[in-house]
């Protein structure tokens, strides 16, 4: 019988996970090889204090997943490594759209054919994410979720529980971190309320030219007060004058006039401000600048090019790919910048 090294056993997850991750880590290490058979499920209950039944499924999940295989008559053995498993991975985005495309193929293209990739919509919905970790809890490998949901304390406090509901070893946060989640997950964010600041300083003495900066905040923007807020303190201190505009009007439009738009490019707000400009007979790049957030292949055609306040998203999926390969889970901000098109 192979001895399994011992481990404490925490309240903060079901023990049968902790016990997948334990042997999980064990193998990768090299610790636990396929010459010996494992503690039978009477044996390592004893041994840590907890019940048969928590054993027999932390055994059955890791012999789902191929790492483990059980001999009649003689127990659980760790599969040879001439035994090649592809790593199950879901990943589950707030929603579609063209930089979560690229995002998803730079992450494909990161990975490789050793992993099997699944994609699901949360949508922003908690409930939802508490679905989806119900039906897949103990099926994959690792999670790759973009934790965007509303803001209220509640749905926040939800989001958080149902979050530590994945053992932190499987964990990767993709585009947002959530501080109040403990533990050593892994993470690639953007930092919304010093981002856009960091570009805006590159830029001060080109926004001396314009009367203000006009900050269109769009309904659906989820990050939207933690950068209005930033942009104007950052105004405020370099003596710009900043308007924000919740949503996008015919009269908030004139010659003359920079505008950021806080949205994706699949939004209304950018086919509003076209036909709003054409009625008004005024040229985007021109008479009206623009310069919209979040960067995706349709930016190099709308508007001859439109520029782009971005994360870098492809380095955001070879991240978390990275993460999924090596199992080393790190906090990592990643890139942002301005990418100059015709419209800025």
């Amino acid at each position: 019988m192979k001895e399994l090294q011992r481990f404490e056993i925490k309240h903060r997850s079901p023990i049968y996970k902790q016990i997948v991750d334990h042997i999980e880590s064990e193998i990768l290490k090299g610790s636990l090889t396929s010459d010996k058979p494992l503690p039978s499920l009477s044996q390592l209950a004893k041994q840590l204090d907890v019940s048969k039944e928590s054993v027999k499924k932390a055994y059955g999940i890791l012999t789902q997943r191929g790492l483990l295989i059980g001999q009649q008559g003689k127990g659980y053995f760790v599969r040879s490594k001439k035994v090649s498993r592809r790593l199950k991975v879901m990943i589950m985005s707030d929603k579609l759209s063209p930089y979560r495309q690229t995002f998803v193929n730079a992450f494909s293209a990161e990975a490789g054919q050793s992993v099997e990739t699944h994609i699901l919509l949360h949508n922003q919905d908690v409930e939802l994410l508490r679905y989806y970790l119900d039906q897949s809890l103990g099926k994959y490998d690792y999670y790759i979720i973009t934790p965007h949901f509303p803001r209220d304390a509640e749905t926040m406090e939800e989001a958080i529980r149902q979050l530590s509901r994945i053992p932190e070893k499987q964990l990767i946060l993709a585009d947002k971190n959530v501080d109040e989640l403990p533990g050593n997950y892994g993470c690639v964010y953007q930092d919304f309320a010093n981002d856009v600041v960091g570009v805006l300083a590159e830029i001060t003495n080109e926004l001396r030219a314009y009367s203000c900066l006009d900050v269109f905040n769009m309904p659906n923007c989820m990050y939207g007060y933690d950068t209005e807020f930033s942009i104007a303190r950052f105004c405020d201190q370099n003596h710009l004058h900043a308007s924000f505009h919740s949503g996008i009007r015919k009269s908030d439009i004139h010659k003359n006039q920079i505008c950021l738009f806080l949205n994706s490019q699949a939004d209304e707000a950018l086919f509003f401000i076209n036909e709003i400009t054409k009625a008004k007979k005024l040229v985007i790049g021109k008479d009206v600048k623009l310069i919209s957030y979040n960067e995706s292949p349709i930016c190099a055609l709308l508007f001859g090019g439109i520029s782009t306040v971005s994360s870098d998203f492809e380095q955001m999926g070879r991240l978390c790919a990275q993460m999924v390969k090596t199992g080393e889970m790190k906090k990592m901000k990643c890139d942002f910048k301005l990418i100059r098109r015709q419209t800025f």
